[in-house]
């Protein structure tokens, strides 16, 4: 069994920034991590382990981030 995530705003900022050049991007607000889709959607993604991560808004679909050799967030993966 994986152990919790320690979910707070440090963690969640390791996962912050532009992907995909510009097209996608993880940020905070009110103490929650979104993925911003498109301009005018944007989803709130909750942790399921370190790096695999769920929408609120349904089960079909997961949020995979990819780490580069040294550890730092390189991508994300819809899986």
């Amino acid at each position: 069994m994986t152990d919790p995530v320690e979910w707070n705003i440090e963690t969640m900022a390791a996962y912050t920034g532009l992907y995909d050049d510009g097209r996608y991007s993880i940020f905070i607000d009110q103490n929650q991590l979104f993925w911003k889709y498109r301009p005018d959607v944007d989803f709130v993604v909750l942790p399921i382990t370190e790096d695999l991560f769920a929408f609120d808004d349904t089960d079909d679909l997961r949020f995979n981030i990819i780490k580069n050799e040294a550890g730092a967030v390189a991508g994300f993966q819809l899986v």
